[in-house]
């Protein structure tokens, strides 16, 4: 785990990314897994047929 930060923190050293945008992705990919979940769920209840391409 420790690795894994470390690392981290180097790429994005070395990528220029500000330090500060990590913080911002995590919570954005957050939202949107939360406005997933129900959703998904009312997607499936449903019962309309969902493409799987």
């Amino acid at each position: 785990m420790v690795a894994g930060a470390l690392a981290g923190v180097g790429l994005r050293a070395a990528s220029g990314v500000h330090p500060d945008a990590r913080p911002m992705a995590l919570s954005i990919g957050v939202g949107l897994l939360g406005e997933l979940v129900p959703v998904g769920v009312r997607a499936l209840r449903s019962g309309t047929p969902i493409a799987c391409s």
